[in-house]
């Protein structure tokens, strides 16, 4: 398939892995280190870093997903959305599969958030996050739900065997490897799991609004549930004199 052809059947999926190219050449453009990026350069472009995204700054949930901490993770995750979205988003509609992908970041974002707020309890260090392997491994979910469930795939076909085995070993190998953010891939399959649930509910009884609800109602509660986390970080800080900064 060429690349105006996959253009032409999945644009945002094409457009989504072009903008995480564009965007990492403009990093290194401003001198950023091509496989190994500092920390504060990661974090000056958007980074998931704990008192920023769970202070005044929540947009980096999505922010992070759209930066690689190098050219490896680029290449990985670019291929990805490359591949996945070339099932998912004619399968799930163009609105759909960005609204899937989005949330999924989000929710493995604010995985992260939960597991770093009570490793910092524990009185360990908090580590920054980025990469589209969140909203990647939620799109992943959700195709092996689509395939496990038996909808039409209009004109193409899912590997059920193979994509349960991929999202095994994507989830493996980040408990096996360091420096692996597993909970953005575990609470962005779980995310994306969730909606296709109801999509696959919608279809059956065929009514398509019950997917439409299912992913305000996510977005509501993921909001609520960082307004919540928020609100206890800052009250715990505030008995010892301290501020989110």
């Amino acid at each position: 398939m060429t690349l105006a052809e996959s253009f032409k059947r999945a644009p945002l999926a094409v457009s989504l892995a072009g903008s995480f190219v564009l965007i990492f050449v403009l990093q290194v453009l401003t001198g950023i280190d091509i496989n190994d990026p500092a920390l504060d350069d990661l974090e000056r472009w958007g980074a998931n870093a704990f008192p920023l995204t769970m202070g005044s700054e929540p947009w980096r949930l999505i922010s992070s997903a759209f930066i690689h901490a190098g050219l490896t993770h680029l290449v990985f995750n670019a291929l990805a959305m490359y591949v996945f979205g070339l099932a998912a988003e004619p399968l799930f509609g163009h609105a759909r599969f960005l609204a899937i992908f989005l949330l999924s970041a989000v929710g493995g974002g604010l995985l992260n958030s939960y597991l770093t707020w009570h490793a910092l309890l524990d009185g360990e260090p908090y580590y920054i996050a980025v990469g589209a392997s969140g909203g990647i491994m939620g799109l992943g979910a959700a195709l092996t739900l689509a395939a496990l469930s038996k909808l039409p795939l209009k004109d193409s076909q899912l590997n059920t065997r193979a994509l349960i085995v991929l999202m095994g070993i994507n989830i493996g190998y980040g408990f096996l490897m360091p420096g692996i953010d597993n909970a953005a891939h575990i609470g962005g399959a779980l995310t994306g799991a969730l909606i296709a649930l109801a999509f696959i509910a919608g279809y059956k009884l065929r009514n398509q609004w019950i997917s439409w609800v299912a992913i305000a109602l996510t977005g509501l509660g993921f909001y609520w549930y960082w307004h919540s986390l928020h609100e206890e970080i800052v009250s715990e800080l505030a008995r010892y004199g301290q501020t989110l900064t």
